[in-house]
């Protein structure tokens, strides 16, 4: 885990000097501490995804945190890899396009931010202790939040801003209620402690499952609580927007995976409920997406119709495991 740390470290340090240095070098200096975050985590991701080792980090909190686990398994690495190659792609691109705003807005503002954001959404996939996850998904939406609103001086961007802010508030909600009583049942805040309450199929177990969907699922922007994409992604710096689309929302998707992960064999019912509901979310997503003619608007819906896919693809897969069909799962 020391490679994943530093790696932090470096967009840390990225987000500082970028804050402080002359503007024209902003975009450059933050760019190349992601390009040698980027490389130093490579070979421990790869490592981790090559062998299906499990790298881990404890440490102790003071109430009521407490045990904390850093946890990089198979599936942390598969969507830290994704989260540091989009930031990487999202930092280059912002370079150049960021020079538009350097009259009017302050780029240190932006990069600092997006630094921040960054290292929120590694630690998102690593942290395995259920209140420090709430608290690093906070800070997730709260980054976002001051980069939607770059433009804030234009009302409209200043709207889409609390919009998108109520909605991740909303999804909060559900993962709050989900991992409390979770929490409460397992006497216990880490993940794997998790496993042994959601893998009973009881009614109470059946109904947290569906919090943390419903949770990860605004994030990830399945409909009916997709309405702050098509909002957010053009009141955005366009740098931003791709990072949300490619990178950020995605952390949903991780999200739902993980409670998957803990929950055991899923029930047929529910099963069904998210592979119907992920196939209305992309057939939603691609009918609007082709009816617009604002590009930003477009890689919106399109984000919403790839959700449906991937949301469409594990509920095939829930079905093949709750059926027994291993080669469908």
């Amino acid at each position: 885990m020391n490679a994943f740390l530093m790696s932090l470290a470096f967009y840390l340090i990225g987000s500082f000097a970028a804050f402080l240095c002359r503007p024209s070098w902003k975009g450059i200096l933050f760019s190349l501490f992601a390009g040698l975050s980027l490389s130093l985590q490579l070979p421990f991701l790869f490592n981790i995804l090559s062998s299906d080792i499990v790298s881990e980090l404890t440490f102790s909190l003071s109430y009521p945190i407490g045990i904390v686990s850093l946890r990089m398994d198979p599936l942390s690495a598969f969507f830290a890899l994704i989260i540091s190659i989009g930031a990487l792609g999202a930092s280059i691109y912002s370079i150049n396009y960021m020079k538009l705003y350097k009259d009017s807005y302050s780029l240190g503002s932006y990069y600092f931010f997006l630094g921040l954001l960054i290292i929120s959404m590694l630690l998102v996939v690593a942290v395995q202790n259920a209140l420090l996850f709430l608290m690093v998904w906070e800070m997730m939406s709260l980054f976002s939040f001051f980069l939607v609103s770059t433009e804030h001086r234009d009302e409209q961007v200043r709207r889409a801003g609390l919009y998108y802010l109520i909605a991740m508030q909303i999804g909060a909600a559900f993962l709050i209620v989900a991992f409390a009583g979770t929490g409460v049942l397992a006497d216990n805040m880490d993940f794997q402690a998790f496993q042994r309450i959601l893998s009973r199929q009881s009614t109470v177990s059946i109904l947290l499952i569906i919090l943390f969907l419903l949770g990860f699922g605004v994030k990830a922007g399945f409909i009916p609580f997709h309405s702050w994409l098509p909002l957010a992604h053009p009141a955005a710096p366009t740098g931003v927007s791709a990072l949300m689309s490619g990178v950020m929302i995605k952390t949903g998707i991780y999200g739902i995976l993980r409670i998957l992960l803990l929950s055991g064999i899923p029930l047929r019912p529910i099963a069904y409920a998210v592979f119907i509901l992920s196939l209305l979310t992309g057939l939603f997503g691609i009918i609007n997406a082709i009816a617009q003619h604002d590009i930003k608007k477009f890689l919106a819906y399109s984000s919403i119709e790839n959700i449906g896919i991937i949301g469409a693809a594990i509920g095939l897969g829930m079905l093949g495991l709750s059926l027994g069909e291993e080669t469908l799962a």
